[in-house]
């Protein structure tokens, strides 16, 4: 558990320093004037400032996509070490992020002022609002299927593969799934969902990445792992889940993560009927 803590610590520093040198500056609203330093019709900076804004919202992206990678590097080795310890520490950071958005909201002296500036470097139009929760949807999306898991039979040799992935829903569908779908759409996407603008190719790579780091996580130790019907089911549920987070208009952080796990534990109730019929 110490060592978990250690490398919790280390992972923390590493990426908010990579962060911060990636996210972009704040930018206020008054900022480069009202386009008039272009052509006489003010085409040309009008063009430069979209540029400009599409740079930024890319980097912006980026970063808080690193956050989502930060949460793989903190959970996914404690919840297959030591998911008992993994629990107690997310409900405790939980709690902690909630105390320090209700201390810059207030602005409680001289905590906030420093809490403001370094949340403004990473918000979007999604945190528009007074509060900015959308640290505490990724904890708490990522917490919710491990916390679930706890009200459950501890997994058998005999329980589908899905049962096994159930617990890591969370992690692998925000902290894998949503940013390699973000970073593919934005790079190589082509084709958008209808109403959307959410690419196919983004989707797909989302799913690709799910399944690789459940193989990855599951293969050497799960029983069950080599039977084709459980990857089968693991597979379907990732897709509904991928698609879901391409078309939903909700905050994916929050519903993702209880939907697949879900998903995936229905998915090993089917795989064992169609086994024993």
């Amino acid at each position: 558990r110490l060592a978990i803590a250690a490398g919790w610590v280390a992972a923390i520093v590493v990426v908010s320093a990579l962060a911060a040198r990636v996210a972009p500056a704040v930018v206020h609203p008054t900022a480069g004037g009202d386009g008039e330093a272009g052509g006489a019709d003010g085409s040309d900076g009008a063009g430069a400032a979209a540029t400009k804004a599409r740079r930024q919202r890319a980097r912006l992206l980026l970063t808080r996509k690193l956050y989502h990678f930060l949460a793989v590097a903190l959970f996914v080795p404690a919840a297959l070490l030591e998911r008992d310890f993994l629990q107690l520490c997310m409900a405790g950071a939980l709690a902690v992020f909630l105390l320090l958005e209700a201390v810059r909201v207030c602005g409680v002296a001289p905590l906030a002022a420093p809490l403001g500036g370094f949340v403004r470097r990473f918000v979007d139009a999604r945190d528009g609002g007074t509060l900015v929760l959308t640290h505490v949807y990724l904890l708490l999306g990522c917490a919710l299927p491990v916390l679930m898991d706890a009200a459950l039979p501890a997994p058998s040799a005999r329980d589908a593969v899905g049962r096994a992935a159930a617990p890591l829903a969370g992690v692998t569908v925000l902290g894998v799934g949503d940013a390699m779908a973000s970073a593919v759409g934005i790079a190589a996407g082509r084709t958008r969902w209808p109403g959307t603008r959410k690419t196919v190719e983004g989707t797909a790579a989302g799913w690709a990445s799910c399944m690789l780091l459940l193989a990855a996580l599951l293969l050497p130790h799960h029983p069950l792992s080599t039977e084709a019907r459980g990857w089968a089911g693991v597979a379907a549920a990732t897709a509904l889940v991928c698609v879901l987070e391409a078309v939903t208009t909700q905050i994916d952080n929050l519903l993702l993560p209880p939907v697949y796990f879900a998903a995936l534990l229905a998915a090993g109730p089917l795989v064992l009927d169609s086994q024993n019929s």
